[in-house]
């Protein structure tokens, strides 16, 4: 009876590991609620970091409402006001991405990259939800930049978003993959020449090359709405446009569903 008693002991703490961040967010809001706050705090932390280690998917809705409990469970606790939004710094303009550059470009890769997608003027879906401390607060949804890096034999692709947290995947484009190896420094030192729009709200896409400490954008605009859409159809930077925006369609829907 010892013994069994002694393996039941042992799976309790797998059975805990196992928990999924629903469960987690159910249990740390039950603590929070009974002024437990610093051990409400832990389990926030075991929710979020199941999360940020890729080890589950939750919807956008899920991942703001729980990394907004986790930031006033924690202000109450720590009676610090400057408690970050988790879902803030993993988005496009967070810290995360930052700390992601420098750590990738330390790597010494062969082309390194943001990618933004503007079409128009169209505005992104907000989400809006209640924050107790500030009434209702609203987050754009579309708000987000594409990481891209090359290798010697692998192209990588990681969204940052306020949304929502995204693994890197792989992108298995051997066409994309040489024009990046071969051709970054023609990308982003070929001069580009003026497109002129048919009306004002043209969708154009930016790209950001990191080079050093040295940051070099370049600009295009889709083809189909400028008076000379063969104005740089021949730049290499032109030449990935298609490829860029076919495989980011295909890293967005595999990284939403966690593969």
């Amino acid at each position: 009876m010892k013994r069994l008693v002694f393996l039941f002991g042992l799976t309790l703490p797998l059975l805990s590991a196992a928990q999924s961040v629903k469960v987690l967010k159910q249990k740390a809001d039950s603590l929070q609620k009974l002024g437990k706050g610093k051990k409400a705090m832990k389990v926030y932390k075991q929710a979020t970091d199941r999360i940020l280690n890729y080890q589950e998917r939750i919807t956008d809705m899920q991942w703001l409402q729980l990394s907004e409990a986790k930031r006033i469970n924690d202000y109450y606790v720590t009676k610090k006001k400057d408690q970050p939004y988790i879902s803030y710094e993993y988005g496009n303009d967070g810290p995360k991405l930052k700390e992601k550059i420098k750590e990738v470009s330390a790597q010494g890769v062969k082309c390194l990259f943001t990618y933004n997608e503007w079409l128009g003027y169209m505005g992104p879906t907000i989400m809006v939800y209640k924050d107790p401390v500030g009434g209702n607060v609203g987050l754009p949804l579309d708000a987000r930049t594409l990481l891209v890096w090359a290798t010697n034999t692998d192209v990588y692709f990681q969204e940052f978003s306020s949304s929502n947290v995204y693994k890197p995947l792989v992108i298995h484009n051997d066409t994309l993959r040489n024009i990046l190896i071969n051709h970054a420094d023609e990308m982003i030192h070929q001069p580009l020449k003026p497109e002129h729009y048919i009306h004002s709200e043209v969708p154009f896409y930016i790209f950001n090359f990191y080079v050093g400490q040295q940051i070099w954008e370049e600009r295009l605009y889709d083809p189909k709405y400028l008076k000379n859409p063969e104005a740089n159809n021949k730049t290499w930077l032109a030449k990935i446009m298609p490829l860029m925006w076919q495989e980011y369609k295909l890293y967005r829907a595999n990284a939403i569903a966690g593969i």
